[in-house]
């Protein structure tokens, strides 16, 4: 049948095609593209393969949703993989958490808790604190430690008869410690063998410039039971500690009493300061004045 008139849309350049109007229909000469008009502006409809747009009837033929080639890469074997590296480095990382140094940023060595090794008491400045009349030893709460125990050299520990109720923590309080700054060492913590701290604070009272009390770590709202605490004081807490306060709010390791609080055992607490205790100067301490038989065989 011999064609009775011409219908055309708007055609052109892409570059110049223009905004069209809603509803109209605009090709694209060089391109290819068929575009309509729509209240939001120009949306392409129609573009030849050879543009360079994905069509879903050339490159999605199982009709899943997904590039054809792409579902082929989510199954490619790993001897297919080109390019793979034949070794891999583990991303830049340390453990000062767990093992903190304590030096002036060079690698010092890992600091030994005290009673567990041969070397530990060198320089604890706490030991025997219990039988030495210018540290003062206090404790307050419901489950209290035998204090002296905590300071006479030996791994053994001190276990509460009472758990910790969570409205009355245990605090223990060493006062009337060497007023020496810690410039490039000092270090302070506990050893523990079982039912050990797991929701606790650490404090320090630093003299130097009237700090005042300092936290030295606050884990008193999330549970973290911790066999082995150690606190490096430096860098970060350079002062001179005359006094530490820990105050203990739970054990999530420990056996419950009648009343279903936790208990809690610490085999030692020690304040190692070299630049305050010469070696070994309180190993031997012996009080001023007469001494009973036990006190000569170290009781």
């Amino acid at each position: 049948m011999a064609r009775k008139a011409l219908i055309q849309i708007r055609r052109g350049l892409e570059s110049a095609i223009g905004t069209l109007a809603v509803g109209e229909l605009g090709y694209c000469t060089d391109t290819s593209k068929l575009y309509i008009g729509t209240t939001t502006g120009n949306v392409l409809l129609v573009a030849a393969q050879t543009s360079g747009d994905m069509l879903k009837s050339i490159y999605d033929t199982n009709n899943d949703g997904k590039v054809d080639f792409a579902a082929i890469a989510d199954s490619v074997p790993w001897a297919g993989v080109a390019g793979k590296p034949s070794t891999y480095a583990p991303s830049a990382h340390t453990h000062d958490e767990r093992y903190p140094q304590i030096t002036n940023g060079g690698i010092y060595g890992i600091f030994p808790s005290t009673s567990n090794t041969m070397v530990g008491h060198e320089y604890n400045i706490l030991l025997n604190a219990g039988k030495r009349s210018e540290i003062t030893l206090t404790q307050t709460g419901v489950a209290l430690f035998d204090l002296p125990s905590l300071f006479n050299g030996r791994l053994e520990p001190s276990y509460t008869t009472l758990g910790v109720p969570a409205s009355t923590p245990t605090v223990i309080t060493i006062s009337g410690l060497p007023a020496v700054h810690t410039q490039t060492g000092g270090v302070f913590g506990w050893t523990c063998r079982y039912w050990y701290p797991s929701k606790y604070k650490i404090e320090g009272y630093d003299s130097y410039n009237n700090a005042g009390w300092r936290v030295l770590k606050d884990q008193s709202v999330n549970d973290l039971p911790s066999k082995e605490l150690l606190i490096p004081l430096y860098p970060n807490f350079q002062g001179v500690f005359t006094q530490f306060r820990i105050t203990i709010y739970d054990s999530s390791v420990g056996q419950a009493d009648a009343n279903g609080n936790r208990r809690i055992g610490i085999s030692e607490i020690f304040f190692c300061h070299p630049e305050a205790a010469t070696v070994f100067q309180y190993l031997d301490f012996m009080p001023k004045g007469s001494l009973t038989w036990n006190q000569l065989k170290g009781v």
